[in-house]
């Protein structure tokens, strides 16, 4: 069984069907993108700014014992990193008032 490690910068909740939680994946650390912002024009004389992507941070190399929990956008730039999963925030996340309590599966990109 893999070590499941989560670098997102709250604890991961996992549901089961009747909204009892089942897992909980505490925060060891933050994987995250770089960006830089470019200006790249402006409306009626308020600047328009470009996000750009950068480096990911802060994300071990795979290490073959782990798995390591990451935010949506970390995943997506890692695709095809069989050691790297998302909390699925899509439509079977558990919400209360549009804030999400827990999800019940996790995503690959």
């Amino acid at each position: 069984m893999p070590k499941i490690v989560n670098l997102t910068p709250h604890t991961v909740t996992i549901l089961n069907s009747d909204n009892q939680i089942i897992k909980e994946y505490p925060s060891e650390g933050f994987a995250r993108i770089s960006t830089s912002s470019q200006i790249v024009g402006e409306i009626d004389g308020i600047a328009i700014s470009k996000t750009v992507m950068g480096a990911i941070q802060d994300l071990p190399e795979p290490d073959g014992e782990s798995v390591f929990i990451v935010s949506m956008p970390v995943a997506q730039a890692c695709s095809g990193r069989n050691d790297i999963v998302a909390p699925d925030t899509g439509p079977t996340a558990y919400r209360i008032d549009g804030k999400i309590i827990g999800v019940r599966q996790f995503a690959r990109y």
